[in-house]
């Protein structure tokens, strides 16, 4: 997957990123968004890989996140 980021400001002069490939079209992040996008995505990391994926305890199971 291939993700362009620009990198910019907001009209107040704080930076501001724009993500666009993969699943994200044209998303703009303050630094706060975007940290708590890594906060996210990292703990959905943490999940997949402590779930069983075999064996009779695998069952699949969604998330949502809101940032």
């Amino acid at each position: 997957m291939k993700i362009k980021v620009k990198y910019t400001r907001t009209h107040d002069q704080r930076p501001l990123v724009t993500l666009d490939g993969g699943p994200f079209v044209g998303v703009e992040l303050t630094l706060e968004r975007l940290h708590a996008l890594a906060q996210m995505l990292d703990q959905v990391e943490h999940v997949a890989e402590h779930r069983p994926v075999k064996g009779r305890l695998w069952m699949p199971a969604t998330s949502e996140f809101t940032i």
